[in-house]
Parts: C-alpha cells; sequence; structure tokens
C-alpha cells in the first residue's frame, strides 16, 4: 500500500509544459494509451464510501494491467488516498471475478498519458480519446511539501491546483460518462 497525493491542473498549454519539463530535467518515463475500467456496487455505496475500484490496461507500470484500489483520506488541499495496487496477467478474467462478486461496471474511459519523473514526484500529461475535456495534468508526490514546490516549478500557483477526481472532471466539462 502507498499513499497517493495528488493535485489536478486543468486546461494547459502543452507544448509550454513540455518546455517547462524540459527546462527542470523531468524525465520522459511513459508515454501511451490508458484504458481505465471503473467498478461500484449495484447500490453505488461502494463509491459513495469513498472507495474507488478500477482495472487499468495499457502497460504504464510494466508489462502488467493493473487492479488498484483506492480508500479516500480527508485532506482540503490535495487528494490523498491509500492505494492498493495489483499486477495482472489477465485482465479479462479480473473482470469476470469483479462482476461475479457483485460490483458493475461503471465507466470505461482512455486517454493517451505522458508520464514525466521530476525526482521522486511525477508528472502526468493526460489527453482524453473521444471525450471533449482539455488537456491537463496530475502531479503526484510522497509530500504536500514536494508536491506545491514541483507545482511552482513548473510555474503554477497552488491556487490553479484542484483535487477533482475523474467523475469530477467528467462533471465539470460536461461529459456523460460511458
Amino acid at each position: 500500500m502507498k499513499t497517493e497525493i495528488e493535485v489536478k491542473i486543468l486546461d494547459i498549454d502543452v507544448p509550454a509544459l513540455k518546455k517547462r519539463l524540459k527546462a527542470i530535467d523531468a524525465k520522459r518515463v511513459f508515454a501511451g494509451l490508458l484504458t481505465t475500467t471503473y467498478y461500484d456496487s449495484t447500490d453505488g455505496s461502494f463509491k459513495k464510501s469513498g472507495k474507488t475500484l478500477r482495472l487499468r490496461s495499457g502497460k504504464e507500470k510494466g508489462d502488467k494491467d493493473i487492479l488498484c484500489l483506492k480508500v479516500k483520506r480527508k485532506d482540503r488541499d490535495v487528494k490523498r488516498a491509500d492505494e492498493y495496487e495489483l499486477a495482472i496477467s489477465d485482465p479479462q478474467t479480473m473482470h469476470t471475478i469483479i462482476l461475479q462478486l457483485g460490483f458493475k461496471q461503471k465507466a470505461t474511459e482512455s486517454k493517451f498519458r505522458t508520464s514525466y519523473a521530476v525526482g521522486n514526484s511525477s508528472v502526468e500529461i493526460n489527453v482524453y480519446k473521444n471525450v471533449k475535456i482539455p488537456a491537463f495534468i496530475e502531479i503526484e508526490s510522497p509530500s504536500k511539501k514536494k508536491l506545491f514546490y514541483v507545482v511552482r516549478q513548473l510555474g503554477y500557483t497552488p491556487a490553479q491546483t484542484n483535487t477533482m477526481t475523474v467523475g469530477d472532471l467528467m462533471r465539470h466539462y460536461g461529459v456523460q460518462r460511458k
């Protein structure tokens, strides 16, 4: 288990951000298409209890797909969650297991992600495929102090950050989840 400490910055200028990432010696560590399927209990109580279950394909973390459980923790400045990840060699069988456990498939989304390492922090540029959402970044760090340091290195301020979930982001832009 690890604790995720993250913020998003919306409506970014991707070419300008890439120049800034180069200027601070960020290292590109991944670029590719990610497809994520989200699950919830049939009555919605799993999500309402602050938990997220997702299955992500796209080889972002090596040659395996990832099953992830996030348990939201209270924090008003950052999105904070305990994150449990498990590499999956057969995502279709895992999908079937999740459904057989009584969960329902809530949404599936695809995005192109480019990930950069900035020390022990990550900066991820996300561009959704077939969804009208402007490019945005997610910044994740081991501490709030380091996270907001990276935010400033990239030329942003803490006031420009937010703690939206993917669902919040879709609602913000008026997009129906599929």
